[in-house]
């Protein structure tokens, strides 16, 4: 299985610590960049090759429009945003995404065509 690559994004001292000691103790898992704003991700991106970047964000804030926009240029970047306090995360991607479902009953793949699509990626 290869590394993956990881940027961990804002100065949020307390959660950043805590993931960047979780995170070097995983197997499989590399931090390669910390920066401390968000604007200066693109050019972490392109000296980094990084697969994925958690970025800290206030609890009230919604989902930074450079997040979005690199999403839909960089098609396999990955982002986990995670609120400071930890009271939320949500995971996004662009890229077609595949879950094998051999070991599912016809109950619970109807189930699945009945949720909506961020349901299914927690399948």
């Amino acid at each position: 299985m290869a590394t993956q690559r990881i940027i961990l994004v804002n100065n949020a001292r307390l959660m950043h610590e805590m993931l960047k000691r979780v995170i070097d103790k995983s197997p499989g898992l590399e931090i390669v960049s910390e920066v401390d704003e968000l604007i200066e991700l693109p050019d972490t991106l392109r000296s980094t090759e990084a697969d994925w970047a958690i970025v800290l964000l206030d609890p009230d804030e919604g989902i930074p429009e450079l997040v979005e926009q690199i999403i839909s240029e960089q098609t396999s970047m990955r982002f986990l945003l995670m609120g400071v306090d930890g009271s939320h995360a949500r995971m996004m991607w662009n890229e077609p995404h595949e879950v094998p479902l051999d070991e599912k009953n016809l109950l619970e793949l109807l189930a699945i065509l009945r949720t909506n699509q961020q349901e299914r990626m927690r399948v």
